[in-house]
């Protein structure tokens, strides 16, 4: 049940992220130059403004849909077990939601569309042709990385979680 519940909603993290990366990608594609390869950052320079200002707010969205679904994984397994979930139990349960969302972003969105696919829409004006569209180790090392993300995830969600059932 755990690991069903996590995996759904792993992939429905997954899904509501690319949304939102492909709109603001739409919106200011630079807002993301950060996540970047290095030569493609020093070639494009400074993020424009219209970047700047909607950085924040994509970001404040961002982790807002991770917080919510972490919140609705939880939820859910709290019902499919009829009892109170350990720190253990949500723990794992909130890695795994964030492990999906970072096995995702690595394969799909990085490697597939960034590298691979590579559509205008990633690609920043003045850098076309660079060496780090094709970089897939920059983008490994930053699944690897991901790793820690998982990790404060799932101390966020089981101490959340644990709050939550105190609470009620």
């Amino acid at each position: 049940m755990l690991f069903q519940n996590a995996l759904l909603f792993g992939a429905l993290l997954s899904v509501l992220l690319a949304i939102l990366m492909a709109v603001s990608l739409a919106l200011a594609p630079d807002m993301w130059l950060n996540d970047y390869p290095p030569d493609i950052r020093a070639k494009y320079g400074a993020i424009s403004e219209k970047g700047r200002r909607l950085k924040p707010i994509i970001g404040v969205l961002f982790f807002g849909i991770i917080l919510a679904v972490l919140a609705g994984s939880l939820v859910r397994l709290h019902g499919l077990l009829g009892r109170d979930f350990s720190f253990g139990e949500a723990a794992l349960s909130s890695f795994i939601v964030a492990m999906v969302f970072n096995v995702f972003d690595w394969l799909i969105v990085d490697w597939l569309v960034f590298v691979k696919w590579q559509p205008k829409a990633v690609v920043l004006p003045g850098t076309e042709g660079l060496a780090g569209y094709k970089d897939y180790g920059f983008h490994f090392r930053g699944f690897l990385i991901g790793w820690i993300f998982c990790g404060v995830m799932a101390l966020l969600g089981a101490t959340g979680g644990m709050v939550v059932q105190l609470l009620t």
